[in-house]
């Protein structure tokens, strides 16, 4: 998905970049080339403008703009070729200026929430917005787990993390993520968290209490654009509510294993939703007696619909209207379970597998839910 983002000093370094090529840098490297006495000297002057582009760059001067509709872009480009033949150039400038804005407002101020479980292979990542972007979220970042190679054969390749999960996120004209919970340590749930985090400024990150002393963890997080003051463990003990999200599990500190995923619960547009990391079994049984009246239109499954996971008498607490399953195509695991789907559909629940589906959209409303699912070749409604 692309996404437009503009950088402020765009302008500026257009207009001077040329003359300081043709006064400066070119000259330069010619007097460099012919009279090497004057090495000393010329290579001096081109480490300094190539260490001012590259402190320009740090700078916080981008704008993320977001992807416009299509109707917006045809519109620009007819206003664009009418401002090279008309008398009314200013009223056309003006036109164009409010239709950016307009357009620009529409993208990152949303009318609707939605929740987005992204098709990222065999792993987790959920996107969870509040109209008009009051709050992001995201739990967990999905990740693939990597074989050591010899050093010569390694060679940096852009994570689903980066492709996928950033690009959408940009595409919605979303730069920075206010929580990002990291459900437990396992790679295919946050294995993308360093990569994602170089192009998602990410404000806040809570995992299961206890995994934040993990050795592993801590080597992850060093790797990132964040730091150990921004983690926070999380446990009913500690806390039962973070903003919009009821915390169900962990019950105490852990180690960051399947059995202390973390679990949420949350509301949108009356709209009730589950998500459980990799929870198992006797994890989901001990929330429904902890939460008795525990309800949820919309159940992710845990583990990838394992049959470690989706237990019977959970999903029958819980009454779910449909089951979301994350899953790779033609995963080594052979998720989802054939007991797992033989649960759903005993007891008459529909489910979406991201590995038939793609990308599964929910947009909630006042009375139900609009879902759109994604793949490869065709957009489903």
């Amino acid at each position: 998905m692309a996404d437009i983002q503009w950088n402020l000093l765009t302008v500026l370094l257009s207009i001077a970049i040329v003359p300081l090529f043709e006064r400066i840098v070119i000259p330069a490297v010619v007097l460099g080339v012919f009279f090497s006495w004057l090495v000393p000297i010329a290579v001096p002057i081109l480490q300094f403008f190539c260490d001012s582009f590259a402190f320009l760059a740090q700078l916080p001067t981008t704008i993320t703009f977001g992807k416009p509709p299509l109707l917006f872009i045809v519109f620009w480009l007819i206003i664009q070729f009418l401002l090279e033949y008309s008398k009314h150039a200013r009223w056309l400038l003006g036109i164009l200026i409010c239709s950016y804005v307009i357009a620009a407002a529409l993208i990152r101020l949303p009318f609707t929430a939605e929740v987005v479980y992204f098709d990222i292979g065999q792993g987790d990542c959920t996107l969870i917005r509040e109209p008009f972007n009051q709050s992001v979220t995201l739990v967990d970042t999905g990740g693939k787990v990597n074989f050591q190679h010899e050093q010569w054969r390694e060679r940096r390749v852009k994570t689903t993390g980066e492709t996928i999960v950033a690009n959408y996120l940009l595409s919605k004209g979303i730069s920075h993520v206010d929580n990002l919970f990291l459900t437990h340590q396992d790679t295919d749930h946050v294995g993308n968290f360093a990569s994602l985090s170089k192009v998602i400024d990410v404000h806040r990150i809570l995992v299961p209490q206890g995994m934040e002393q993990l050795a592993s963890f801590r080597k992850r997080l060093r790797v990132s654009n964040n730091t150990l003051q921004q983690v926070q463990g999380i446990s009913t003990k500690v806390t039962s509510r973070i903003g919009m999200f009821h915390l169900l599990h962990p019950f105490a500190s852990g180690t960051g294993k399947n059995e202390d995923s973390i679990a949420l619960s949350f509301s949108l547009q009356r709209i009730k939703f589950i998500i459980s990391g990799d929870l198992d079994k006797q994890g989901e049984v001990e929330v429904a007696q902890r939460n008795p009246k525990l309800r949820a239109d919309v159940l992710k499954t845990g583990h990838h619909g394992s049959k470690t996971a989706t237990a019977s008498v959970y999903v029958s607490q819980l009454q779910p209207q449909l089951a979301i399953i994350s899953a790779g195509v033609n995963n080594r695991y052979g998720h989802p379970n054939a007991a797992t789907l033989a649960t759903l559909a005993k007891q008459h629940i529909p489910f979406l597998n991201t590995a038939n589906a793609g990308m599964i959209k929910l947009m909630p409303q006042e009375k139900g839910f609009i879902i759109q699912t994604f793949n490869e070749n065709r957009k489903v409604k």
